[in-house]
């Protein structure tokens, strides 16, 4: 699991803690339990491919049985197993998998000041994952938004950049995260979610190169360098903006995965 490594030697600075549980047992096997968002990938070579913070693993053939309903690229919120007596092939082997899909955007570079506007329901915070800034997840990040809803209200999401906005004097952009109640009837009751993040398309045109070296490896990669910003509410006809974490964030993602 290479990529670990390399996932440690990034986010060094940002100081994540990538909690597991692990319980080892005789004659040397051991086992972790983790969880973690993932992003389904469907290889030709080994099937089904789980990107998670801690590195790619396969499923289980139970597990791979519920997981055919989703579609190559899909993003999930996920509790599995990993022990070491079953592993036999290139990748580890993940089992015992229980998963929820989540929402996803892809960030759009050419925004409409129209739809801005329309997207003005406040959310009450935004957070990142703790395992959200991978580079598995092949230009994908995870939040986690807070909002007060009704009764099975559902909000849908738009994330954009400002490429007329400048990046600041230290190379930082920003990127925008506004919400929308189709059904414009608010409600009291605080809701968590998790949401999938995409920047990829944006990476292409925008992303800075970068090698990282691990275990003798060069890994090349693309970063974007970004303040997440999301609306919290308006005041005097004016979108209000907060800052997702009090420093910029890191997207790190492999040049190959572009």
């Amino acid at each position: 699991m290479k990529i670990k490594g390399l996932l440690v030697a990034i986010t060094v600075s940002t100081a994540f803690a990538l909690g597991f549980t692990a319980c080892i047992e005789g004659g040397g096997k051991y086992s972790y339990s983790y969880i973690s968002p993932a992003v389904v990938e469907y290889n030709l070579q080994v099937g089904t491919l789980l990107r998670t913070a801690y590195g790619n693993f396969i499923p289980d053939n139970v597990s791979a049985l519920n997981l055919t309903n989703l579609s190559d690229g899909t993003c999930i919120y996920m509790g599995f197993e990993y022990n070491s007596e079953y592993q036999t092939g290139q990748y580890p082997v993940a089992s015992n998998i229980q998963y929820e899909v989540t929402g996803y955007n892809s960030l759009i570079s050419e925004q409409s000041r129209e739809i801005i506007d329309r997207y003005d329901y406040p959310l009450s915070s935004v957070e990142l994952f703790s395992e959200s800034l991978s580079p598995n997840y092949q230009g994908r990040f995870f939040v986690v938004t807070k909002t007060k809803l009704g009764k099975n209200q559902e909000l849908s999401y738009y994330f954009y950049y400002n490429s007329d906005e400048q990046p600041d004097a230290t190379g930082t952009g920003n990127i925008y995260l506004q919400a929308q109640l189709p059904v414009p009837s608010g409600g009291t009751q605080e809701i968590t979610g998790i949401h999938a993040l995409d920047v990829r398309d944006v990476a292409r045109s925008f992303g800075r190169d970068t090698t990282i070296q691990e275990n003798g490896i060069d890994y090349s990669l693309k970063y974007l360098k970004v303040n997440l910003k999301y609306c919290s509410g308006v005041e005097n006809g004016n979108l209000v903006y907060k800052s997702a974490s009090s420093q910029p964030i890191y997207i790190y993602i492999f040049r190959d995965d572009l």
